[in-house]
C-alpha cells in the first residue's frame, strides 16, 4: 500500500502518537537522517523479508519484557 502525502501532512502525522513510522532503508541510509516522528523505528527491509519467509515453525517473536 502507498500512501501519498504532502509535506505539511507528513509532518502533521509524525507527531501523532497514533502511527508507527517503519523505516525501512538500510543502516548507511539512516545513518545520513532519519525520520522524526513520536513513534519510529528502523527494520531493513532485507530483515522483513527474510523473517517472513521463515516457516511458522522457525518465525519466533521474542516475549515482550
Amino acid at each position: 500500500m502507498t500512501l501519498d502525502l504532502s509535506f505539511a501532512d507528513f509532518e502533521l502525522k509524525a507527531k501523532s502518537q497514533d502511527i508507527l513510522f517503519i523505516d525501512v532503508r538500510s543502516d548507511q541510509e539512516v545513518a545520513q537522517g532519519h525520520i522524526r516522528a513520536a513513534y519510529w523505528a528502523h527494520i531493513q527491509r532485507a530483515e522483513i523479508e527474510e523473517a517472513f519467509s521463515l516457516s511458522a515453525g522457525d518465525f519466533e517473536v521474542p516475549p515482550a519484557g
